[in-house]
């Protein structure tokens, strides 16, 4: 199986939820995403480019 990276925001930063999901995940560690903001579009949360603007993950 291939090697994969996955940027998490949101409510895919809870660990046992994340754990359930993806078993085989491990965390890395924590990211800060320049360039883009949190964003609720059609009901759920995204995230879109913005200068200026970060994200925690």
């Amino acid at each position: 199986m291939s090697k994969k990276e996955y940027f998490a925001y949101g409510s895919n930063l809870n660990f046992e939820q994340m754990a359930y999901r993806c078993p085989e995940a491990t965390a890395v560690g924590t990211a800060r995403l320049d360039g883009y903001e949190l964003a609720f579009r059609r009901g759920y949360l995204t995230i879109l480019p913005k200068e200026g603007a970060s994200v925690e993950g």
